[in-house]
């Protein structure tokens, strides 16, 4: 945290890294890491698609969404379903009927969102569907699912003095599900106070009853938080290509956990993380652009990812390459690969590296969320320079700083440095360093 009248300094520290290769090392080696281990603490995945944002070429994003619920993402579904939801005041009776109707699609399509949802609409005193019966079958079927606030909203039902759905033992057993997953806000003061006064008025069987109850739920829902904490699987994609000493296959990554979080395994409609795995057969640099189409579940729009890259001899490297929709057979997949003459002798014996001779200004590179946080950090980037002084023809991460925003700031910055050599292809590594200096 920064003091009152403190003055934040930027400064950027570029130097080549004329050691950085030495003999028999290769350049552009390094793998992009796999999308790892992301415990969700108290939220419940799916992550937002920053896709579900975006319309159509033709409509809104209500089309899109509603057009990929009828074919069945569930997502997609539950999506509609809060865009009715959050219009009830404008229209009670038809938006919240419009809000059940699409919850309802939703439950059944496997989301894990639509069963909360429904539990807070059945609550409200604005739907004419309104009953609070209905609403707690739902809301007991959210809270294993690890729902934020289900438990909560739970205890409140079960511990009103009036409401003939009053029921102490389960009042108590979501209050303590509520407090272990912290479900009551940090400035509410009076929710122990609330729950001793639960306990206190239930006898040593009742409150047993409470406690078996609240620990296996709390088992079940910790069971799925290490399930949507786990590093997602790789599955290996149709489209492949290969050429002469080079091959190309595709994987994937259910990065935002949609597909983990639904309830029924319906991956209809999921986007994902795509991952290269190019391999060079061959004795020399390879330097190859893919191009990759894919298409939005249900409307069928056309989007295209790119990546242009170096290959190093013998090896095989896995590079992300974007999220995708979805995919047909090899025709999607275009790969092209030239071998980089004498590349590869010339960095087996440290030559044609070249230097830096122009830096832009650090201010225009630095994320402000990065500043915000109080990021600091080293990323070293390849750079690839194919004529003889100029900026970089390719720049790619070599060494993470650790923060993901850095990283893109470094590569990005990368690109609009100056380089000279003596080769008509010259490389080396670059060390940027983001720190803030009081």
């Amino acid at each position: 945290m920064l003091v009152k009248n403190q003055t934040l300094l930027l400064t950027l520290l570029i130097s080549a890294l004329v050691p950085a290769f030495a003999a028999d090392q290769p350049i552009f080696a390094t793998d992009d890491p796999a999308p790892g281990a992301v415990d969700p603490g108290y939220e419940s995945p799916p992550w937002p698609d920053e896709a579900d944002a975006q319309g159509t070429a033709s409509g809104s994003p209500l089309d899109r969404w509603s057009k990929q619920g009828d074919a069945g993402r569930a997502r997609a579904a539950a999506i509609t379903g809060r865009y009715w939801l959050e219009r009830v005041p404008e229209n009670p009776a038809e938006n919240c009927a419009k809000a059940i109707e699409w919850f309802n699609k939703a439950d059944k399509l496997g989301s894990n969102e639509a069963a909360t949802w429904l539990g807070h609409l059945y609550r409200r005193f604005d739907c004419p569907q309104r009953n609070v019966k209905t609403a707690i079958d739902w809301l007991k079927k959210a809270v294993p699912l690890m729902t934020f606030g289900a438990s909560a909203d739970l205890s409140a039902l079960f511990s009103a003095t009036d409401a003939p759905e009053r029921d102490p033992v389960l009042a108590l057993a979501y209050g303590r599900i509520a407090a272990q997953s912290n479900e009551f806000p940090a400035d509410d003061p009076e929710s122990p106070g609330r729950l001793a006064a639960l306990e206190q008025g239930l006898d040593a069987k009742q409150k047993a009853a409470a406690n078996d109850i609240a620990t296996k739920l709390l088992a079940t829902i910790q069971q799925r938080r290490a399930a949507l904490t786990a590093a997602p699987r790789a599955e290996k994609l149709k489209p492949a290509a290969k050429g002469s000493g080079w091959s190309v296959n595709l994987l994937a990554y259910d990065a935002l956990r949609e597909c983990t979080a639904n309830t029924a395994g319906n991956c209809k409609g999921v986007r994902r993380l795509a991952y290269l795995q190019a391999n060079n057969q061959g004795n020399e640099y390879l330097r190859c652009k893919f191009e990759l189409d894919s298409r939005d579940f249900a409307t069928g729009e056309k989007s295209t990812n790119e990546r242009e890259t170096l290959l190093p001899p013998k090896a095989t490297r896995t590079l992300y390459f974007g999220k995708v929709g979805e995919l047909g057979g090899n025709e999607d997949l275009r790969v092209s690969c030239q071998p980089v003459a004498n590349l590869a002798a010339n960095v087996a014996a440290g030559k044609c590296r070249v230097t830096t001779t122009g830096v832009p200004s650090v201010s225009d590179f630095y994320p402000p969320g990065a500043k915000r946080r109080n990021e600091e950090g080293r990323v070293v980037v390849y750079v690839l320079l194919d004529k003889k002084e100029g900026q970089p023809s390719l720049v790619e991460l070599k060494d993470s700083s650790g923060f993901p925003e850095l990283d893109v700031a470094g590569v990005k910055m990368g690109t609009y440095m100056a380089f000279k050599g003596d080769c008509d292809v010259g490389y080396s590594s670059v060390a940027i360093s983001f720190r803030l200096q009081d």
